[in-house]
């Protein structure tokens, strides 16, 4: 094993005890009432602010969520991430779309935390589409241009894209697409250009289904079922699957039979 500079960072041990040391944290009392009274112990569950008891309400609205986050993104490499997963947590669970700012410009941090960045950025319905589209921009611009971006960041990143077409960017979602050195953030780039559904780039993509495998290869027929009609159900059927239903091909064809029932 070897220590990675971009995320690590030695503490003298005193210094560490006192950030370790967070029994008399006042924030870090409210975070522990808040997961126990309002999300009964786990803070996954997803819950509505409107359904909540006004106590409930009250307890929520006394997080100074701007503070935690804030003082979390100040360190580098970011210590206390489970203040920053809490966070993100509440407001992607509340849908309230707040402090995107700082999120966007601590993304190197936050590679750890990924799955509540895409969990987060996933709430933004009452965004304006062309706010949508420059945020898309950052993540994308993120993805490729930085120093160290790990796959399974970049695969959360690009989770948004595959569910709405709101978030565009069209043209470094097909960069991704063809060029990632991953196939599984590939095949999250392909499933975007389905969700576009922009003809020119699932016909590039559609060439590549007899060089790639497993994920990818299901990515590819599953975005396909944008193209024309006339033009996705030729493409299936040249699609080599055996009838039946046995485990070594039952995943790819169950892909397929889907693909054709959602194709345009």
């Amino acid at each position: 094993m070897s220590l990675n500079s971009l995320k690590t960072k030695v503490y003298k041990s005193e210094l560490y005890k006192q950030k370790a040391n967070l029994s008399n944290d006042p924030e870090t009392e409210i975070r522990r009432e808040v997961i126990q009274e309002v999300f009964k112990g786990n803070p996954y569950t997803i819950i509505r602010y409107n359904h909540l008891t006004e106590e409930q309400k009250k307890l929520i609205d006394s997080i100074n969520v701007e503070k935690i986050i804030n003082d979390a993104l100040n360190e580098d490499p970011v210590t206390d991430l489970s203040a920053v997963k809490f966070i993100l947590n509440v407001l992607s669970l509340l849908n309230r779309p707040k402090l995107i700012e700082p999120i966007l410009d601590n993304l190197e941090k936050l590679y750890s935390v990924s799955h509540s960045v895409a969990k987060f950025l996933n709430v933004f319905g009452e965004l304006k589409l062309e706010q949508k589209i420059e945020i898309g921009e950052r993540l994308i611009q993120f993805i490729e241009k930085s120093k160290y971006v790990p796959d399974f960041q970049s695969m959360w990143l690009l989770e948004p894209f595959t569910g709405s077409e709101e978030w565009n960017n069209l043209d470094g979602i097909r960069r991704i697409a063809r060029d990632y050195r991953n196939r599984l953030v590939r095949r999250q780039a392909i499933l975007a250009l389905g969700k576009i559904g922009d003809r020119s780039s699932l016909l590039d993509v559609k060439t590549q289904i007899n060089d790639c495998q497993d994920w990818e290869q299901r990515a590819i027929i599953y975005a396909c079922r944008s193209l024309p009609k006339d033009e996705s159900e030729a493409f299936f059927k040249n699609i080599p699957v055996p009838g039946d239903w046995k485990v070594e091909h039952i995943l790819l064809k169950a892909v397929l039979e889907y693909s054709k029932q959602k194709s345009m």
